[in-house]
């Protein structure tokens, strides 16, 4: 026999006890056998834990288990026993059983089940849950629509401005959703009021685009800038507003200061778009504002150019009462009237 190469000896079979009243698997006994061959035949009689360690197959734990506490002897050093077997996994930790209740708290806030908040608080559940989204309780409270579940978890220490995977955060959801009361709780608890998502959009951009004109109101009186750009385009919440006719909220922004003739990437004013989706309304109301009546794009077309194309037919009467130019020219060379149903060419020819 090579003497370099350490014998490998088999303990005889253990006398049965608790554990081994069976006959073991073939699997057991190789498990056994791996386990067997790192000690001597009397140490393995020694050890039941190292026996029932290694009938469950728990090849690390057994290695790791202290020596001293079984009441063995310190093993001599044979690096060459271990080359056979790969270097040992630490067993991961047992998760913490607050943790575990995570999931609960978000369903509980979503339902909108304030008692059953307060409950998985009380017995250790962290307010900042989320799920694989990165989507907080809190989100789900407010998506929930809850006043109660809202603040039970503010009060608990859930961070009020925690952003998902996508950068939406909890006052992004209450702005969309016409949420007033919960988006005041949010900026009663410091809720970063300017928060941007990943395409830039802030609370004041979902708010505008949904018409809750309260929320306009409460996120420019909280400090929110009334004209934010989105990256790359350079949308305001009055451009979204406008395309939608949210005439209230169009009178919020104008009356904090937004810049009625912001404009876009391409050059489109909200009067552009006012024009472009048939709001009449906003379109008046950005006039009386200030709005230039013969803004360009960068394509050289006019509000009434827009309106005109794309057969808004009220649009383009108020465009044209309140002063727009029939002879204004786009890059095409073209005239408002030039694009207009007959009908509307009859009537704009007619003033």
């Amino acid at each position: 026999m090579d003497e370099n190469k350490p014998a490998l000896i088999v303990a005889s079979r253990p006398s049965p006890g608790k554990g081994f009243g069976k006959r073991r698997s073939k699997k057991e006994r190789q498990w056994a056998h791996k386990l067997e061959g790192l000690l001597d035949h009397e140490q393995c009689k020694q050890s039941d834990q190292l026996h029932e360690a290694a009938m469950h197959r728990d090849i690390p734990r057994a290695m790791h288990e202290p020596r001293a506490e079984l009441g063995l002897p310190e093993l001599p050093s044979q690096p060459s026993l271990f080359q056979w077997l790969p270097d040992p996994v630490p067993l991961p930790p047992d998760p913490p059983a607050a943790a575990a209740r995570g999931p609960d708290l978000l369903v509980a806030a979503y339902k909108g089940n304030t008692a059953g908040v307060l409950e998985l608080l009380q017995q250790g559940a962290p307010p900042g849950a989320t799920n694989g989204k990165g989507s907080s309780a809190l989100m789900h409270a407010v998506l929930g629509g809850s006043l109660g579940a809202v603040q039970a978890l503010l009060r608990a220490g859930a961070p009020p401005s925690a952003a998902n995977n996508d950068g939406v955060s909890p006052l992004h959801i209450a702005a969309w959703k016409g949420r007033t009361a919960i988006a005041q709780a949010l900026l009663g608890a410091d809720a970063e009021v300017a928060a941007a998502d990943c395409s830039g959009r802030q609370p004041l951009h979902e708010a505008a685009a949904s018409g809750h004109a309260d929320i306009v109101e409460a996120l420019i009186a909280a400090g929110a800038p009334p004209s934010p750009c989105l990256p790359g385009r350079g949308t305001t919440p009055l451009h979204f507003a406008a395309q939608k006719g949210h005439t209230a909220c169009i009178l919020a922004l104008l009356k904090a200061g937004a810049d009625v003739d912001a404009r876009e990437q391409g050059g489109s004013s909200p009067l552009h778009h006012a024009a472009v989706c048939g709001q009449p309304a906003a379109a008046a109301i950005l006039l009386q504002a200030g709005a230039q009546v013969d803004a360009t794009t960068t394509a050289g077309a006019t509000p009434l150019h827009c309106a005109c194309r794309y057969r808004q037919n009220g649009v383009a009467l108020v465009l044209a009462t309140q002063g727009a130019s029939l002879e204004a020219r786009d890059a095409a060379g073209s005239a408002p009237a030039d694009l207009a149903l007959p009908e509307l060419r009859a009537a704009l020819l007619a003033l």
